[in-house]
């Protein structure tokens, strides 16, 4: 049996606040129809990027090493994953380039998955490297508007397919991950579709698509306290299982040699940040902002508590919460904190960071209409945050070689403190934090 969980909505003056308010219902197709122009460029967007698939495979981005990975398991040579050698052979046979064997890879080699990861890539390692790198771009820009359907689907009534995939598409990170044939816009589908089962009162479902993040295990350390916090045990028990088994899904085909050789690499590929060669000015988290300005020591104790501070917050806020693993801006919020959490959260993985976005238009345009002082407060905290995360990227490239923090890791303090400050229930629409509740 399902009873609704309806919040009535505030009284509120129609005389007083009608002219703003016929504003943003046009913008968040509340009782009227979307504005015309979404439409059209959501699909254009989608078109480019599309038809773009065959000029990103001629670029030879971060994409290659995944690939190699995935050709030496479609080989038979999978035992050997871990062969610097191989890898090398592979990745100059396939694009004839030296150049894409640097410093990092003679130290730790080319691929720092685990062996999970390298089979999932093992369909397109069958391919020729041009024709897969086309395939994985083609496949990306389908993920990017897959999650913004899950988005509008979360939020709906009231939200749009077309709105949510422009602010997606227009993401810089969603590009980034695009152009490189990286798996940041894998990461955000898996996610959005974990939060739309939580959503509709499928926590063990939602923990099952979360423990599909073990592909990339920062990942999974980053969220693996969100189940805990939401208070969902069967969540946790759902993200474990799923995890487990996707870990050991390749021991019947590639035997235990990768897994061991790479538990060997895990202290060499934790060490990574200490190294000359890292690319400290590409990652985004917590402990990246603390170790451009402190000593490694300092900058990883400062940064870990901060994550702490982070983590406990947002888990203190849940227990405000009625039921956060319902609750759209706790689901955002906790979104915010798993970047800063992740240790090794790069550019592409930003796009993560556009569910929280699209959230935030949301829940902007109708806090907008309540003639409230909170709520127009946090709406026009909205309009500040939404163009600051879409520009930061293009701002921090102005600032580079200035002592100012990263825009981006700014951007997700941002958008994680806008959610802090939540909406009174009583003055939202009914459907934007009501759900049903199964009781059986």
């Amino acid at each position: 049996m399902k009873v609704p969980r309806a919040i009535p909505s505030s009284a509120i003056s129609q005389e007083s606040c009608r002219p703003m308010r016929s504003f943003f219902q046009s913008l968040s197709g509340k009782n009227l129809p979307p504005p015309h122009w979404t439409w059209p460029l959501a699909v254009a967007l989608l078109t480019t990027f599309l038809a773009s698939s065959g000029r990103v495979a001629l670029r030879e981005g971060d994409f290659v090493h995944l690939w190699s990975a995935g050709r030496i398991v479609a080989s038979g040579a999978g035992a050997s994953l871990y062969d610097a050698a191989l890898q090398r052979a592979t990745i100059l046979q396939a694009t004839g380039n030296p150049a894409l064997w640097g410093a990092q890879e003679n130290a730790l080699g080319a691929f720092l998955y685990p062996p999970t990861t390298a089979l999932l890539y093992s369909p397109l390692g069958v391919l020729p490297l041009h024709l897969a790198t086309n395939l994985m771009a083609i496949l990306t820009s389908l993920l990017a508007a897959w999650s913004a359907w899950q988005v509008s689907s979360m939020l709906r009534p009231g939200s749009r397919w077309s709105r949510n995939a422009v602010l997606i598409l227009l993401y810089p990170p969603v590009a980034y991950s695009y152009v490189l044939g990286q798996n940041g816009v894998l990461t955000l589908a898996i996610m959005c579709a974990a939060w739309k089962a939580s959503t509709t009162g499928g926590p063990l479902r939602a923990g099952l698509l979360l423990g599909l993040l073990a592909y990339k295990p920062s990942w999974l350390l980053a969220f693996s306290w969100v189940p805990l916090a939401a208070r969902q045990p069967r969540m946790f028990w759902g993200m474990l299982l799923a995890a487990s088994m996707l870990l050991l899904s390749p021991l019947p085909l590639l035997g235990t040699e990768p897994f061991l050789a790479y538990l060997e690499s895990v202290p060499s590929i934790l060490s990574l940040p200490h190294q000359d060669f890292y690319r400290l000015a590409l990652q985004y988290d917590g402990l990246a902002l603390f170790r451009r300005y402190l000593p490694p020591g300092m900058a990883d104790s400062l940064a870990w508590g901060s994550s702490l501070l982070l983590v406990g917050v947002t888990w203190r806020r849940a227990r405000v919460v009625g039921n956060p693993s319902m609750d759209i801006d706790w689901l955002a919020m906790a979104s915010a904190t798993a970047c800063w959490v992740n240790p090794h959260l790069h550019h592409y993985d930003l796009a993560v960071m556009a569910f929280p976005a699209c959230t935030v238009l949301h829940s902007s345009l109708y806090a907008s209409v309540s003639p409230t002082g909170r709520h127009s407060v946090r709406a026009m905290g909205a309009w500040a945050v939404l163009p600051f995360n879409h520009l930061a990227f293009l701002l921090d490239r102005a600032l580079s070689g200035t002592s100012w923090p990263p825009s981006p890791t700014v951007g997700i303090l941002l958008l994680w403190a806008w959610s802090t400050f939540p909406a009174r229930q009583a003055e939202l629409p009914a459907h934007h934090r009501s759900h049903d509740i199964d009781l059986q």
